[in-house]
């Protein structure tokens, strides 16, 4: 037999199958390969995996069925590759499709659904549960990431998938044609793709700083929720930022038209929008300097309230009432603002009483100051002290000085103080006078 008569002429020349005896080695090499992985896979791999990472059986069941579909595609996509089977599909006048790159587009997709299952389902869940055991209040974590950073997954998986399709089948219309110097640049449906894949995967980067590396070093430096904030927001603008150059040039934009544009356009902008530019770099200025922080209490133009997010342009203010104030930036950097959390926890607040002429001022001064460590949101240390304020024209003035840590709800502390104060002195027989007068009458 001549061997390579084998390899190079049809094994059944008057039938439909005229592949070379070398294409059907081919054929059963590739078959074989794809065998061996479908149960290296089955009987091994997913297995192992399923139970290291305790997967749920309902997600095990459809990774090993989305996975057996990949492998029976793949045998066909051999077997049209290896024996010349394939054919061509007219979709319509101008328009064909092979049936090997319609298979190939069904892999990717089914790769695709692999790979979301696994990483999106799977890792990321198991990361949350085994991070949420031990998490503590000393980092910053959005009880909603997980869900967040699931679908970004998600989206990032299949719009690679789109491109992988788009490339094999050929199939990319151009949208718009950019005029620049007499060139006629073709913006194309994968340049926006592109572009939208390259910010989905710097907001995925960001995400991953975030959460994934610099949550522990939060934890291990136990650093303040306002410093977490800060970094991660100056962190998110500078991946932002490449992110969109980078999605500009996917897009065929030539950014030395950016780069001489933008001098003129900043100009034009600072000139039309001063106070927006003003709060923009106040942002910026509060994350830097870091004044005013995310978590602290401030006191402006009589508002209280708690700071819940310092943005580019504005700040929210969440107050006593639980409603949230929206300030601008510039008024944080600009106007006069007292910041009762910026260097220590607990600041000092005092509640005012009088007591009748005649009272037992020792008397007065140790029950002020039972009350006041009788109440769980005073602080022990430093004590709480009294104050003989004056001798008033009705009543003996004291004050009752303690520290706490409750600056939002500081007012129901001193209401309950004061609640306290009128009972033990109602029992200790102490009373609290009311003005009195005497009223001389003349008659004419």
């Amino acid at each position: 037999m001549d061997i390579s008569a084998f390899f190079s002429e049809p094994l059944f020349p008057n039938s439909f199958l005229s592949a070379t005896g070398g294409q059907v080695i081919t054929f059963l090499l590739a078959v074989a390969a794809l065998m061996i992985t479908w149960y290296l896979f089955m009987s091994r791999v997913f297995p192992w995996y399923f139970e290291h990472e305790e997967i749920e059986l309902s997600n095990q069941k459809k990774v090993r069925r989305i996975f057996r579909w990949t492998i029976l595609l793949s045998v066909i996509l051999a077997a049209l590759l290896s024996l010349d089977l394939d054919q061509t599909l007219p979709l319509n006048e101008s328009y064909s499709i092979e049936l090997s790159t319609l298979l190939i587009m069904l892999i990717v997709w089914q790769l695709a659904r692999v790979a979301n299952m696994l990483f999106s389902r799977v890792l990321l869940q198991k990361y949350y549960t085994r991070r949420d055991e031990k998490k503590t209040q000393k980092a910053l974590v959005q009880q909603d990431a997980l869900p967040k950073a699931t679908r970004l997954i998600q989206y990032i998986v299949y719009v690679v998938a789109v491109l992988l399709i788009m490339n094999a089948s050929g199939v990319n219309p151009t949208i718009y044609d950019i005029q620049y110097k007499d060139t006629d640049i073709p913006l194309r449906l994968s340049n926006i793709i592109s572009a939208f894949l390259v910010i989905l995967v710097a907001r995925l980067i960001s995400w991953s700083l975030v959460h994934l590396f610099l949550y522990r070093y939060y934890q291990r430096k136990e650093i303040n929720i306002g410093s977490q904030h800060a970094i991660n927001q100056l962190l998110q603008y500078v991946i932002y930022v490449f992110a969109f150059f980078i999605a500009l040039d996917r897009m065929g934009v030539n950014l030395t038209l950016v780069w001489a544009g933008a001098g003129a356009l900043l100009i034009g902008v600072g000139i039309g929008l001063q106070q927006t530019v003003s709060d923009f770099f106040s942002g910026l200025l509060l994350l830097f300097e870091r004044s005013v922080e995310v978590g602290d209490v401030l006191e402006m133009e009589a508002l209280v309230g708690t700071v819940k997010k310092i943005g580019l342009r504005s700040s929210q203010i969440q107050t006593r009432e639980n409603i949230t104030v929206i300030v601008p930036n510039s008024k944080l950097t600009s106007d006069k603002v007292i910041n009762w959390s910026h260097f220590d926890n607990r600041a000092r607040f005092s509640i005012s009483v009088g007591v009748a002429f005649g009272s037992d001022t020792k008397l007065v001064k140790s029950l002020l100051i039972k009350v006041a460590n009788s109440h769980k949101h005073v602080i022990k240390n430093p004590p709480p002290f009294v104050r003989f304020t004056d001798f008033g024209d009705s009543a003996l003035q004291f004050e009752l000085h303690f520290w706490s840590r409750e600056f939002i709800r500081i007012e129901d502390v001193k209401s309950d103080l004061r609640f306290e104060v009128d009972q033990v002195f109602r029992e200790n027989n102490i009373t609290i006078p009311f003005p009195q007068r005497d009223v001389w009458m003349q008659k004419e």
